[in-house]
């Protein structure tokens, strides 16, 4: 990875892809250390009857140590903190799944909602990611304005300008600023688009707010 190539993306578009972020045999790990998380517990059951984010299952650091780690000290956390130029707030680890024959999907929104605090949620395919199986879309630029803070924000679709598909093959990785707009359609077939991500806030914003003024889109 060129690192510096990276961030100027990531500055500039508000997301990035980063193709082979592990190798098999890294991949392989992950995905046997998140389906080991999945049957321990009830966290199988939680995820499959999540009702807010169908299929999605958040804090897998809070209670599995190799999970913690890797989101506070592994390359995922290495790599935010470059192209976010700041020290790291851990926020948490999750798991998706955009469910197979599922009717709906996640609509537009972005990450910090309720405030503008600035971060970063890098994700990595652990499946093949394609539009047929709602992977996810991004809205290059977005970040830099102000939109309503919620999740169902209206204008946005794959013919808005700077939007593009996030399709991914296992092991690639995809990170979005916590202020870029995105969102994922249903999976129209029957196999699995799962993912696990690494959510983080730039340590120099924490606590920072802004007025409800703020989140009213500013139109140019």
């Amino acid at each position: 990875m060129n690192l510096d190539s990276l961030k100027a993306e990531f500055t500039r578009d508000g997301c990035v892809v980063i193709r082979n972020f592990l190798d098999s045999s890294e991949l392989r790990e992950l995905d046997a250390h998140t389906e080991a998380y999945l049957e321990r517990g009830d966290h199988r059951e939680r995820f499959a009857k999540s009702e807010v984010f169908p299929g999605t299952l958040k804090n897998l650091n809070v209670d599995d140590e190799w999970f913690d780690q890797l989101l506070r000290d592994g390359r995922p956390a290495k790599v935010v903190s470059h192209l976010i130029d700041d020290e790291l707030d851990p926020a948490t680890a999750a798991f998706f799944d955009r469910l197979p024959g599922e009717r709906s999907g996640i609509a537009p929104h972005f990450d910090a909602i309720g405030h503008r605090r600035f971060g970063a949620t890098l994700w990595i395919a652990l499946d093949d990611t394609r539009k047929e199986n709602g992977c996810l879309h991004y809205v290059r630029g977005s970040h830099r304005q102000r939109y309503e803070s919620k999740v169902g924000l209206e204008g946005f679709d794959e013919s808005t300008e700077g939007t593009f598909a996030v399709e991914l093959n296992p092991g690639d990785a995809a990170v979005h600023s916590s202020l870029t707009i995105h969102w994922s359609k249903p999976n129209q077939t029957q196999q699995s688009r799962r993912g696990v991500s690494f959510f983080y806030w730039a340590a120099s914003s924490k606590g920072e707010k802004v007025d409800k003024k703020e989140w009213v889109r500013l139109k140019k």
